[in-house]
């Protein structure tokens, strides 16, 4: 649904950051359906054997077309009515030396919204009911302190695919929406109705994974990495966002989601400045529909401003707390 637990949006966070700147469990030891089955076959009589025996193959077609009960993850479509409850909270603690001056700067980023599936079409999400309950930035700077609070905040809409994978935005109301306003919404959902979003890569990869608690999960990694990338450079074609040295370790499933460690190193370039973060911390996924909705994040941020006209020296820490409550639709 919608934009999903996403590092992507803490992009805009440290963009913004540097435009302030420049300006100034598994399962049990229960035998499987197929170990009883066999182990039932054994103890027939031979007649019967033969019988067993194809009934048994064809059981065994069935079990491997359907999902097992104690798969750590199984596919599932979105239903009308699926409702997501969203929170997210980034702060950013620096300090900023620029032409021999020291500032201390911070910035808290708190985004709350709940989205409802209204339509599906073809197994995929069609329309979505949005309700943007916190939309909030406060700086403080030297003492100062400022907060923004985005115009779409308070509000809701309706997003639905504009027909070529784009999203449309009205207002529940049916009263205008204001230029801003749409374009904020439609930057927060603009992978929402692709054929091919980061989100799908993902749950292809977590499925076909083979997971073992404790060990890394190489095979996923790329996805995820393209996933935390947040491919926006059509709207800014002056930024680049870099995601490497992935790292995922699985750790077991706790009730309906799997956890996982997760470590990267992200860099964001711009305006002749690159910012560099090597975060760790923890992941959930949503074991049923193979969704991503708990992230806490950590890691100190760096500055390399050596192309820039006056000396910027720039450190601190980026923590984010992002977290999903999901209802099933009937």
């Amino acid at each position: 649904m919608g934009t999903k637990v996403r590092l992507g949006r803490s992009v805009l966070l440290l963009l913004g950051v540097l435009s302030w700147v420049a300006c100034s469990e598994k399962g049990g030891d229960t035998p499987s359906k197929d170990e009883s089955r066999n182990e039932r076959s054994d103890d027939d009589d031979a007649p019967n054997k033969k019988t067993k025996k194809k009934k048994s193959k064809k059981a065994d077609e069935d079990d491997a077309a359907a999902p097992k009960a104690d798969a750590v993850f199984t596919a599932r479509d979105p239903q009308i009515g699926d409702k997501s409850e969203q929170t997210s909270k980034q702060a950013m603690s620096m300090v900023v030396e620029v032409g021999g001056r020291k500032n201390e700067l911070d910035e808290l980023t708190i985004k709350e919204k709940v989205e409802e599936v209204v339509d599906v079409a073809q197994g995929r999400t069609a329309k979505i009911k949005v309700s943007y309950l916190k939309r909030s930035k406060r700086k403080s700077q030297g003492g100062k302190e400022n907060t923004e609070v985005e115009p779409i905040a308070g509000k809701t809409y309706i997003v639905e695919d504009d027909g070529t994978g784009g999203p449309k935005v009205t207002s529940d109301d049916g009263s205008p929406v204001p230029p801003n306003e749409r374009k904020l919404v439609e930057k927060d959902f603009r992978r929402t109705f692709k054929a091919k979003t980061p989100s799908a890569d993902i749950e292809k990869a977590l499925l076909a994974a083979k997971l073992e608690e404790g060990k890394r999960v190489s095979s996923a990694e790329a996805a995820f990495a393209a996933y935390f990338a947040e491919d926006d450079a059509g709207e800014d074609p002056g930024k680049s966002v870099d995601i490497s040295d992935v790292k995922l370790v699985y750790r077991g499933i706790k009730g309906d989601r799997a956890l996982f460690d997760i470590a990267f190193t992200m860099n964001v370039e711009e305006k002749r400045m690159v910012i560099m973060m090597p975060l760790k911390g923890q992941l959930e996924v949503r074991r049923k529909g193979v969704e991503p909705i708990a992230m806490t994040l950590k890691g100190p941020v760096e500055v390399d401003a050596s192309k820039m006209p006056v000396p910027v020296q720039l450190t601190g820490e980026l923590t984010m707390d992002l977290s999903e409550t999901f209802t099933p639709g009937k």
